[in-house]
């Protein structure tokens, strides 16, 4: 039998729960999920016991990118364990040829030889239920209590669900989960920098401009043509005039909020805080100054980030059905 256990760290303390005491959130006939809040302000949240590892994971893998959704909405400083796919390294002498432990991912299960207990998400074998997961792996077991209010409000509200929402973590969702956790640690401008990447990795659509000014492009590779330009210069106008046929790197991240992210944020629009950010990041890269810039609607550009994520993870799990 396997559990999934997933820890999230955080710099402040979290509300007035007791200690190393074991919540259960909620139950699936012999599926059961709890968490409790540790002494480091960490919470730990495990679920099962499944019948097999693979299983395990593949729940753990839905339960932990809502847990990091929620979370990462939620806080700031805070340490999810999305820094890197694996949870732990290949070790020769106990997992096996590499090709089988890369296969079926065996980075993320632990044993009594790699228990690492570190933030993020990892798989646990037990002998035949969820109770024995302190036994063997911890020296003190906590009480557990059926529910302890507010249990059901956010982050933790309709975890149950997990299943419905469907949406899972991967290697392509782990680097975004990742760079959004990163600039969940910094304040600005470096967030917004951080963030404007992992909304162009998000963008990820190439569109073409209109037809008459794809037109319009041409004839002016055509006058760089019969110019009296050196070759070079003429190659170096010619790929700088055709790139000019794709929407650019701007367009296609506002294109993006305007699909996912429908709704205002603290009273502003997605799209003016997108455009605000993104106002930013270029005068940053270009050597413009960025103060005295309105850095208000720039707060929220996380939240226009993340509800960017979700609605792709949303797609993809529809896409994959």
């Amino acid at each position: 039998m396997y559990v999934a256990r997933i820890e999230i760290r955080l710099r402040d303390q979290y509300g007035n729960y007791p200690q190393n005491v074991w919540i259960e959130l909620f139950r699936f006939d012999d599926i059961i999920c709890k968490w409790r809040y540790k002494k480091d302000n960490s919470l730990e949240i495990i679920l099962g016991a499944f019948a097999s590892k693979s299983y395990a994971l593949q729940e753990g893998k839905k339960l932990y990118s809502i847990i990091l959704y929620r979370f990462l909405w939620k806080f700031n400083n805070i340490l999810t364990g999305c820094g890197k796919y694996q949870h732990r390294m290949y070790h020769k002498e106990h997992d096996g040829p590499l090709d089988e432990f890369v296969e079926n991912e065996e980075c993320f299960f632990c044993s009594e030889n790699y228990s690492g207990f570190f933030p993020g998400l990892a798989i646990y074998e037990v002998n035949s239920s969820i109770d024995e997961f302190e036994i063997i792996y911890e020296e003190q077991p906590a009480a557990t209590i059926q529910s302890l209010h507010p249990d059901s409000s956010f982050p933790f509200s309709d975890l149950d669900k997990y299943r419905e929402i469907g949406i899972t973590y991967s290697e392509d969702s782990q680097i975004i989960f990742s760079l959004i956790e990163i600039a969940c640690n910094f304040g600005e401008p470096i967030d917004v920098l951080v963030l404007c990447s992992a909304l162009e990795m998000l963008s990820t659509e190439k569109k073409q401009k209109t037809q008459e000014e794809i037109v319009f492009i041409d004839k002016l590779i055509s006058c760089v043509d019969s110019s009296t330009l050196e070759d070079e210069q003429k190659r170096n106008l010619r790929g700088f005039l055709s790139s000019g046929k794709e929407v650019g790197s701007r367009n296609r991240c506002l294109n993006t909020v305007r699909k996912y992210c429908k709704r205002d944020i603290a009273g502003f629009s997605p799209e003016e805080i997108f455009n605000e950010a993104y106002s930013i990041r270029s005068k940053i890269i270009h050597g413009g100054k960025i103060y005295g810039h309105n850095f208000e609607p720039v707060h929220y550009f996380k939240y226009v980030v993340l509800k960017v994520l979700w609605g792709v993870l949303k797609e993809k799990t529809t896409t994959d059905m």
